[in-house]
């Protein structure tokens, strides 16, 4: 559950150092935006955890909207 007041069901696929899911469902409250599907990818490349997020809001269609790269820290 979302603050933004929508709950997302997703499937996927997950392979050796990647994990790949999409929405399968959302539900939403009244007042929740206008997200209708998202997808996102999870890899392990180089020594880094990628993350990209896709979603369809607003009326748009699918379309990249958060990615990072995770490094690991040094030791405290």
């Amino acid at each position: 559950m979302h603050a933004a007041g929508m709950v997302e069901i997703y499937l996927g696929q997950v392979e050796p150092a990647r994990l790949q899911l999409a929405t399968r469902g959302v539900l939403k409250t009244e007042t929740a935006l206008d997200y209708r599907a998202g997808s996102r990818l999870y890899g392990y490349v180089h020594g880094a955890l990628m993350y990209v997020f896709e979603m369809a809001a607003m009326g748009q269609e699918l379309q990249p909207h958060l990615s990072a790269e995770l490094q690991r820290g040094g030791k405290a």
